[in-house]
């Protein structure tokens, strides 16, 4: 865990707060969280990735696999596929378009499946405080 939140805090900007988080449920790494921050948050194996998500599932790719996207304004999340081979999957349906993220929902990348936990949304946004 205190490798994935460094990898977080060295992919945010300086300052940027925290709007939820990826929390590995089943798969390499199980019980280890990944930060999202507002904006587009790539996923994916590489530390170029803002959520990396490296536990040893090599069916992930290096590169972005997958986009989380908080947009502050709205105040949704959305998942969108990278155009990586392997298929991610949203509470079991493949993602073929952008579609909006919900708090509890599952996320399946590779062997990986992650549960999407969110801290900002329609009762809490950042610019609030």
């Amino acid at each position: 865990r205190a490798e994935a939140d460094e990898a977080a805090r060295e992919a945010a900007p300086m300052g940027a707060p925290v709007v939820g988080w990826l929390v590995v449920t089943a798969g390499p790494g199980r019980g280890a969280a990944v930060s999202l921050m507002s904006g587009m948050n790539s996923v994916g194996r590489d530390d170029s990735n803002a959520a990396r998500v490296d536990f040893g599932d090599d069916t992930i790719s290096r590169s972005a696999h997958a986009f989380v996207t908080y947009d502050h304004e709205g105040r949704t999340f959305h998942l969108s596929h990278a155009g990586q081979t392997n298929v991610i999957r949203l509470n079991d349906k493949p993602v073929l378009a952008p579609t909006e993220l919900s708090h509890g929902d599952m996320v399946r990348i590779g062997a990986t499946t992650l549960r999407f936990v969110a801290l900002c949304g329609p009762d809490f946004d950042w610019s609030d405080a």
